[in-house]
């Protein structure tokens, strides 16, 4: 299922002529920056509750890598 603008649009069939009938003209896309996301170690521990059964978090340790 497709929802585009509130309509959902079911089957492979109508989805398909529904993007070949929108408007669009030729779009090229120009990357002019590019950030790098910062690199980081993460650990924690995972704890079983004491009653009523789940997890939690007991420590979490997080540390950005500069180099």
């Amino acid at each position: 299922m497709l929802t585009l603008e509130g309509q959902e649009i079911r089957s492979t069939s109508n989805i398909v002529t529904k993007l070949t009938s929108l408007p669009f003209q030729l779009h090229y896309h120009s990357v002019s920056t590019v950030e790098q996301s910062l690199k980081f170690s993460q650990v924690f521990h995972l704890m079983p509750k004491s009653q009523g059964g789940g997890f939690y978090v007991m420590n979490d340790m997080f540390r950005i890598n500069y180099a």
